[in-house]
């Protein structure tokens, strides 16, 4: 039985694909976690920021058709930079169905882009398509049953949920 001080405590939201990405990683190398509760008075706290082109929320402030379109291309371009990456340092797809050999670019793209179909549905604009990001669309279609992933999977009605509010928030600041 392992004792609870051998275990890494985590602190992190659970919509975070910055703190899924950790987790991911250390349930990979076999380490055992536990859920952190901060406390007031807690001694060191880092914060990690998704940018908000990254996560998506670039889209949300823009109700102007024009610029969300602009939106969309400039991410689809950095699609094609990271489908070119794939192709070139990634060729071979996943190694093993138990998720215990996968690699950095297995963790990115599976933390990155397995929750798409939530901001598909609040955004209401297509984040990953099959015919623009093929190899993108099939590695994350194959990490997304593997059940390492499906573990740390943010439940998709509670993410849908935070980010209209975050939308809404976003749609009211722009008026």
């Amino acid at each position: 039985m392992e004792e609870e001080t051998d275990r890494v405590t985590l602190h992190g939201m659970w919509a975070s694909s910055y703190s899924k990405r950790v987790e991911m990683a250390l349930k990979i190398k076999g380490m055992p976690t536990r859920p952190g509760k901060i406390h007031q008075g807690f001694g060191l706290l880092i914060l990690i920021k998704e940018p908000k082109s990254a996560s998506g929320l670039v889209l949300f402030n823009n109700s102007d058709e024009e610029a969300q379109e602009k939106a969309v291309e400039e991410v689809q371009e950095k699609m094609k930079v990271l489908e070119e990456g794939i192709k070139e340092f990634s060729a071979e797809d996943i190694r093993t169905s138990d998720g215990k050999k996968l690699g950095f670019m297995d963790v990115l793209v599976s933390t990155t882009f397995s929750t798409y179909k939530a901001y598909e549905g609040v955004l209401g604009v297509k984040v990953l398509e099959p015919e623009k990001n093929p190899l993108i669309y099939t590695r994350v279609t194959n990490l997304h049953v593997l059940p390492v992933v499906q573990e740390l999977l943010p439940p998709h009605d509670k993410l849908v949920a935070i980010l209209q509010g975050i939308r809404q928030d976003a749609l009211k600041s722009s008026d």
